[in-house]
This record gives C-alpha cells, sequence and structure tokens, in this order.
C-alpha cells in the first residue's frame, strides 16, 4: 500500500488476521500475520482508528474521518454499513469482555456501541483521543483526552484522574502489559510516553 498508516489492529482470536488503517487508502487486511497485505474496503477514506471484534475476525470497526460515521465489517471487509453517531471519532476499541460491542472516543466524549445502539458514557465536552478497555477484575476503561487521561471503574458511571502529571497532555494511545496489569503507558502528542503505576 503506497499510503501513510494511520493506525493498525490484529483480530483478538486470530493473530494472523491484522488490519491496517491508512490516511487516503482505505483499509488493508493480512491474512498470513502481516506478510502480505491486500485491500479491505473504504477506497479514498482516511481510517483514525481500528477495532476487531474480540471473537469474531470477520467483525470489523473503523473510525473515518467522515463525520458522524463509524464504518462496520461483518464479512470481514468485504463489505462496511454506516454505525451512524453525531459525533467525530476519533479511536475505537472493542469490548475485551462482550462480542459486537465497541467504545468509541469523540469529541463530545465516550460512546458506548451495543449493535443498533449508541449510549454516553461520560466526559462530555471532551475530546476523547484514546480508550482502552482493561478486561481484569476491575474493568476498567481508560480515556485518554487532550487535556489529559481518565479511567472508570464502573463502566462509565464516574471517572478519575489518572495522574495529575498527564494534565494538559495530550494523550494518544494507551496500553497494558499484560504480565504487568498495574502498569499503564500513555502516548502523548507532544511529551513521549507516560508509565503510570496504579494500585489495581
Amino acid at each position: 500500500a503506497n499510503a501513510s498508516l494511520l493506525t493498525m489492529v490484529f483480530a483478538p482470536s486470530n493473530p494472523q488476521i491484522a488490519f491496517m488503517g491508512t490516511g487516503g487508502s482505505g483499509i488493508y487486511k493480512s491474512i498470513d500475520g502481516g506478510a502480505t497485505w491486500y485491500a479491505a474496503g473504504l477506497a479514498g477514506e482516511s481510517i483514525l482508528s481500528l477495532a476487531v471484534d474480540l471473537t469474531n475476525p470477520d467483525r470489523v470497526y473503523a473510525a473515518t474521518t467522515i463525520g458522524g460515521s463509524m464504518m462496520r465489517s461483518l464479512d470481514g471487509g468485504d463489505t462496511w454499513s454506516d454505525a451512524h453517531l453525531a459525533q467525530t471519532i476519533y479511536s475505537l476499541a472493542a469490548s475485551p469482555l462482550e462480542t459486537g460491542d465497541v467504545y468509541a472516543g469523540t469529541d463530545n466524549g465516550i460512546y458506548y456501541y451495543h449493535p443498533g445502539t449508541w449510549s454516553l458514557l461520560g466526559l462530555s465536552g471532551q475530546a476523547v483521543t484514546a480508550v482502552y478497555i482493561d478486561p481484569g477484575p476491575v474493568k476498567l476503561v481508560y480515556a485518554g483526552t487532550a487535556d489529559g487521561a481518565y479511567y472508570s471503574s464502573d463502566n462509565g458511571q464516574s471517572w478519575n484522574y489518572v495522574d495529575q502529571n498527564l494534565h494538559t497532555q495530550t494523550i494518544l494511545s494507551i496500553h497494558i502489559n499484560p504480565n504487568l496489569p498495574h502498569l499503564v503507558f500513555f502516548g502523548t502528542k507532544t511529551h513521549g510516553i507516560f508509565m503510570v503505576s496504579l494500585p489495581f
């Protein structure tokens, strides 16, 4: 693919299947662990974020630069339909617990998608630029914003600041090492990576 790579995700249930979102050339797919790639829809689109379902690698979600549009495919990228949400979507994370469900970071908070239905989880008025779901015992939802990072232990009913040192930082990525689940890594737009130790 002769296009800039904006995002890439592997299918949780099959590490041989990966999807790549580009800046202007849609989505590419690999079924051999990334050795070879082929076009998988949304040609001409820029893809800001991708998510693949927990158990079904054919169920793929894509955030495009078209306002209010989360595209979803139920056949591995052969066809796509619009799961409309009246917000600009920046980041997606498939639920690690419920098949078919997705979390979306938008320009007006974080939303939860259950097929056919969107619900606002919180952080209304904030640009949520990164979303990460920790499937551990507490089931934490992390939200990176243009003004720091938050977490929720009750699926969005209440939110807490992760760390004051991240205040004013734009968070672009969130990751946890499964072997060290109390350490959370936050990639920022201008100040590198922060590692935060949380008491969970």
